[in-house]
């Protein structure tokens, strides 16, 4: 793993795991101020 990450191509790939995978949850959840359903089931949801 170490001769890894010192190569150009492995230095880029493990780049990507710095990327943020989730932002639209975390827009929705601060700026909306919503953080879950108070029903249980997609029917109910709907």
């Amino acid at each position: 793993m170490r001769h890894k990450l010192k190569t150009a191509s492995g230095k880029a790939l493990y780049g990507l795991r710095k990327c943020v995978v989730e932002p639209v949850f975390g827009i929705i959840k601060v700026s909306i101020g919503f953080r879950g359903f108070s029903f249980r089931g997609l029917k109910k949801v709907e």
